[in-house]
């Protein structure tokens, strides 16, 4: 039988970690933190069965609650597991526990005060106790304000090590200490780079780039090193030295993309990833401890507060840099070191080298139950978690093939909404769902001959919506990289739950159309923006009449009788939400948005092919990067069919500009070319010149030693929990 708790002791040491000024590395601490509860887990699974089991990770010197305690930081590589473990295997629930064993207590109350923390029925999952204190981790904006250049650590001709610096963060942050301060760049990559003397004749992306440097005034010293290999990074270091004198800032941009399910998780695939980044920042202190830099930036990312299936390797990775930048707090204070979280870029980084496509054949046949919806096909697997597949090709669904954007099929984002009612309605068997907290991540862009396995995952929350609801629901929506056996993209998530049904309320159409009388239009195609970012097949021409007044809207939207058939299990059309929830752009100074969130739609009646879009701007008006809207979809009798609250829309205007005009290595560092999911991209990520600003606004006003980093407001992405 298999236990119902299970207590993980392995990283709880009786002794106090390494005085941070005279550090002792204990290179087990990895193995004890990450792999034994990797293969913990795989044996449980293994042994079969759905059974609730609680997962206790008890450690000492994980976490720091005033800043001054001394941490080990590999430690922190145990947060990967307790965070991704519970969404890749739905019984397993896990808490990580952080005690202190320095004689002031007895062990004994220390272990009654674990016993009774086990015992609880707390949601929190990460948790520190400080004599009896019991502290929970949290997130709090910190807004930061315009840099201050006179307090930026960063020199004229100051010399500047970039590990990964030939990546596409290394590359955006080395092009501007070229531009801005004529640096000396020494920039470390694990592949080999012609000689310097062999660059005026060379073509390739990367030494190009290299150029364009030298060319913004920068001296590049480039060094084949793999940031984990001390002896190879030592000689790097040796190379600056001799050529430039001392290293003023360090930015440890080095890694590898994480991916791939903890079950079928081998240890040479998680050690790649951990590599670069846990063993590489030892290494960097141990090269240059004997002069410390004025900066210490480490390139951490969002993956470390997220709960992402098919990261815990790049999920423990980056916790592990977070808890670095703490100890190097403590051991250079001199230093301004501060891991930042960052979010996904726009033109650069991993989010979008993973989001990339190639020809490849399809994956093979999904098994399971029949479902007879376009989108979801099958119920794959069952239990308390529930997904379902679908293989998806513009050739046979029109959500790609009418839904274009700069000419390559992309899933609008109304499709994942559907996607998420019908699982739900199916799972619960509900006509009524509601969804909140809907986040667009990466877009599912594909080629037009392509085929992509897209997979609609919903999981028992344990906490519900509302007062009326059934059980609540967190859903995922993710496809497989073609030509890969588990790399999965994850576009949307948000939370769901089937609805009690009630009498819907019902609205007076003759009162909502005289209040937006200022002017009307008798047809427009809302769904398409200025610059043609968007174009779209003829579901989407459904808008018959607009009615515009100040900061509302009311239209009456038909689909084509040709297209009718639709409606008999797309409940919530795709192409009419999409319209229907376009039209505030008609009530913005500015036309060029996309979607980015919804906070809460509810659906009570599935779509006829004729019925009215009631739109309310949220908020202030006014030109803005973010624009919010309520929608109300109504029957022609005035019932009340879908309700939504803040929807939320980016504005994509000046990148879409931008992005219509090739890239060069000048305007974009690390993109050789464009591609079309490139530029879809910025409707969600970073741009490189917004990196560069968060760059310098982190770097002058020396926040805490971590903090997140992501591109529009903070209400917009989920708060870890």
């Amino acid at each position: 039988t298999v236990p119902r708790r299970i207590v993980h002791l392995w990283t709880v040491t009786s002794e106090a970690p390494a005085d941070p000024v005279n550090p002792q590395v204990n290179p087990q601490m990895v193995e004890l933190a990450f792999y034994s509860l990797l293969g913990h887990v795989q044996a449980l699974a293994g042994r079969g069965g759905e059974a609730a089991v609680e997962l206790a990770v008890v450690s000492t010197g994980v976490q720091t609650i005033d800043g001054r305690e001394a941490v080990w930081p590999e430690k922190a590589a145990l947060l990967g597991p307790c965070k991704v473990i519970p969404q890749e295997y739905p019984n397993l629930r896990t808490r990580a526990i952080d005690v202190v064993l320095d004689g002031a207590e007895a062990p004994a109350e220390v272990a009654a005060r674990l016993i009774a923390e086990m015992r609880g029925e707390s949601a929190d999952r990460i948790v520190a106790y400080r004599g009896p204190n019991r502290w929970v981790q949290s997130f709090e904006p910190a807004p930061l304000g315009p840099p201050v250049d006179d307090k930026l650590p960063l020199r004229p001709q100051g010399t500047y090590l970039i590990t990964g610096g030939l990546g596409g963060l290394g590359l955006v942050f080395a092009r501007y200490l070229a531009a801005s301060f004529q640096a000396r760049l020494v920039l470390t990559q694990r592949s080999p780079v012609p000689p310097r003397d062999q660059w005026a004749d060379d073509t390739s992306v990367k030494i190009r780039q290299l150029r364009a440097l030298e060319e913004l005034g920068a001296e590049v010293l480039v060094e084949q090193a793999d940031a984990a290999d001390e002896t190879a990074m030592r000689r790097a270091v040796a190379a600056a030295r001799e050529r430039f004198g001392r290293i003023h800032g360090v930015i440890h941009a080095a890694g590898i993309a994480g991916g791939g399910v903890i079950q079928l998780k081998e240890r040479a695939t998680a050690a790649a990833v951990l590599e670069p980044k846990v063993q590489g920042v030892r290494v960097l202190e141990s090269v240059v401890a004997e002069e410390p830099p004025d900066f210490l930036l480490l390139c951490s990312s969002i993956t470390a507060l997220e709960e992402t299936v098919g990261q815990v390797d790049y999920c423990a990775a980056n916790n592990v840099l977070d808890a670095f930048a703490r100890y190097f707090r403590a051991r250079w204070p001199q230093t301004r070191t501060v891991s930042v979280n960052w979010g996904p870029w726009s033109e650069v980084g991993m989010a979008v080298a993973a989001a990339r496509s190639w020809d490849a054949g399809p994956p093979a046949e999904p098994r399971g139950e029949e479902i007879g919806h376009p989108l979801l096909e099958r119920l794959v697997t069952s239990g308390e978690q529930a997904t379902f597949a679908a293989r998806l090709r513009a050739a046979d669904h029109w959500v790609l093939s009418e839904h274009r954007i700069l000419d390559r099929p992309t899933v609008p984002g109304a499709t994942y909404l559907e996607m998420a009612r019908a699982a739900v309605t199916k799972r619960s068997g509900s006509s009524e769902v509601e969804l909140a907290d809907i986040l667009f991540m990466i877009p599912l862009a594909m080629n037009d001959d392509e085929e992509r396995e897209v997979r609609t995952v919903l999981e028992p929350s344990g906490e519900g919506i509302g007062e009326g609801f059934g059980e609540g629901y967190g859903f995922r929506v993710m496809s497989l990289l073609p030509g890969s056996e588990e790399q999965w993209v994850e576009h949307v998530r948000g939370r769901a739950a089937p609805r009690v049904a009630a009498e819907p309320r019902t609205w007076d159409l003759d009162e909502l159309i005289a209040r937006c009388s200022e002017r009307t239009l008798e047809t427009e195609p809302v769904s398409e923006s200025s610059d043609s970012l968007v174009a779209v097949g003829p579901r989407w021409h459904s808008v018959k009449r607009i009615h515009l007044g100040t900061d509302e809207a009311m239209a009456r939207l038909e689909l084509g009788e040709e297209f009718a058939a639709d409606l008999d299990v797309m409940h919530l059309h795709p192409a009419l939400l999409d319209v229907a929830t376009s039209l505030g752009r008609g009530l913005a100074e500015w036309k060029d948005y996309l979607p980015a969130t919804y906070r809460r739609v509810e659906f009570r009646r599935p779509l006829p092919p004729r019925f009215y879009s009631y739109v309310r701007r949220h908020g202030a008006p006014g030109k803005g990067e973010v624009l919010s809207f309520d929608v109300t979809l109504i029957a022609e009798d005035g019932t009340e069919l879908v309700a939504i609250e803040e929807f939320s829309m980016k504005r994509v205007g000046e990148a879409a500009a931008r992005f219509a005009e090739p890239i060069e290595v000048t305007t974009a560092p690390g993109v050789g070319s464009s591609s079309s999911l490139d530029r879809t991209l910025a409707t969600i990520g970073i741009a490189p010149d917004e990196g560069v600003e968060a760059l310098r606004r982190i770097l002058s006003r020396h926040p805490a030693p971590q903090i997140a980093a992501v591109a529009g407001d903070v209400a917009l992405f989920p708060a870890p929990r």
